[in-house]
């Protein structure tokens, strides 16, 4: 489905005397045509085709199901903490349908290399075969986390103060 019509050629019995002809094949099918069997009526040229009975043939076009097309482009990397969204979760396809990915908006990740998946079923499933997958991987870097240690003082001999500090940067 949507692909133009085939070269529909064929071949010819019964030629004598070293005889060329050419065999060519049309059909009523076009690449919008539906799924389904289209006929293919045949007409033969060449010389001497005026000293044969030509029976002709006709045959069949068999238009099957389309596999959709993902695009997908790889996503800029991201930063642990960000949630998923249409800036990862973007693919497109050629035609009308729906799109299921894993894991799922709002998700985050852990650092490191992630896979991301995605399923589309197309709303035609006439003309189209159904589903369509497509994986990407996607890089998340580490968080940068900050720690900031706070000054403290004691006499000598005594024990020591409650350490304290500030963490900022986490996330989550």
């Amino acid at each position: 489905y949507g692909a133009a019509n085939p070269v529909m050629t064929g071949a010819v019995a019964g030629v004598l005397n070293g005889d060329t002809f050419t065999v060519t094949g049309v059909s009523t099918a076009t690449g919008t045509s539906a799924v389904g069997g289209y006929p293919i009526t045949y007409t033969v040229v060449g010389a001497n085709l005026g000293d044969y009975t030509v029976t002709p043939a006709t045959g069949t076009l068999t238009v099957t199901q389309a596999t959709p097309t993902i695009t997908w482009p790889t996503p800029a990397t991201i930063t642990y903490g960000t949630a998923l969204s249409g800036a990862q979760l973007n693919a497109t396809a050629g035609t009308a349908g729906t799109f299921s990915y894993s894991p799922t908006a709002g998700a985050v990740l852990g650092a490191g290399t992630q896979t991301l998946s995605v399923a589309f079923t197309p709303t035609d499933t006439t003309d189209y075969a159904t589903p369509a997958a497509s994986t990407l991987q996607l890089t998340v870097n580490k968080a940068p986390l900050a720690i900031v240690a706070n000054n403290a003082a004691r006499v000598f001999g005594a024990a020591n103060p409650v350490l304290s500090g500030t963490i900022s940067g986490g996330v989550n």
